[in-house]
């Protein structure tokens, strides 16, 4: 199937659903419509996140009471604690929620280019 069509298809199903929101009688708000375009980029497409392990080194160090852990593939995350398990267990947590927020903007900028291949904005 064409990519053009893949992402009419998407449009129509999103279209169905804020039809359907609106005969409920509920309003429906921009950021509503975003979560929509979001579901149905979810259930409708097959893509998948796979979690796996990843092995990278740690640094940890040690600063009076507590301890930092970091690592050179996630620079800004850095974790914090008062002893090292503490400190990994926090890098870790940090990670997962700068991956998730990567994984949230790559969904936001696939529905953004597909409605603008569908709309572009130069058609006026």
């Amino acid at each position: 199937m064409k990519d053009s069509q893949k992402e009419l298809d998407f449009l129509q199903e999103v279209a169905k659903r804020i039809s359907e929101r609106t005969k409920q009688n509920s309003s429906i708000s921009p950021e509503d419509v975003f979560d929509l375009l979001k579901d149905t980029l979810e259930e409708t497409t097959t893509d998948s996140i796979i979690e796996m392990p990843i092995f990278m080194p740690v640094i940890i160090e040690k600063e009076d009471d507590f301890f930092t852990a970091r690592s050179y593939g996630y620079r800004i995350c850095k974790g914090f604690g008062r002893n090292e398990e503490d400190a990994v267990e926090k890098l870790k947590e940090e990670i997962n929620a700068y991956n998730q927020s990567c994984i949230n903007s790559e969904k936001k900028l696939k529905i953004e280019e597909m409605v603008n291949n569908i709309f572009p904005k130069n058609r006026l």
